[in-house]
């Protein structure tokens, strides 16, 4: 399996009661949108926490499911587009999963990273969230 390049990009969404900073992971330069047929991102609350890896939740079959996209209501229950994560010394793979009745891909979709490169984008989105929220609070 090939390794994927994993990256990031990231817009304020300003005109709301609450500003949130949208973080919308790309995969070899490609908006994860074009691989799940969705507008995909995550709002930088779900970043608030040490571990470096994507923000999870327990839900599918007690399986520890990780966020790759949320709804535009910022909502992780409403129309996520969610992943399980294998991760060893080398490299990360993800492999994607759907909410039931959303899109359906024809077949499964993996990515697989190289450790470094997903450890460090992850912490990266993680060190912007952090100073996202200070600065709100700071206001």
């Amino acid at each position: 399996m090939k390794l994927n390049k994993l990256s990031y990009q990231t817009e304020e969404e300003k005109n709301t009661r609450s500003p949130k900073l949208w973080c919308e992971l790309l995969i070899d330069g490609e908006s994860i949108e074009k691989f799940v047929g969705e507008d995909k991102a995550i709002p930088h609350y779900y970043f608030e926490g040490n571990e470096n890896e994507l923000p999870y939740y327990v839900n599918y079959q007690s399986k520890k499911l990780h966020l790759l996209g949320v709804c535009i209501c910022g909502d992780s229950g409403c129309g996520s587009t969610d992943c399980e994560i294998e991760k060893d010394q080398d490299y990360v793979e993800l492999k994607v999963f759907y909410p039931s009745g959303g899109y359906q891909p024809p077949e499964e979709i993996k990515f697989r990273f190289a450790r470094e490169n997903y450890d460090s984008v992850i912490s990266e989105i993680r060190r912007q969230a952090k100073e996202y929220k200070e600065a709100k609070e700071n206001k």
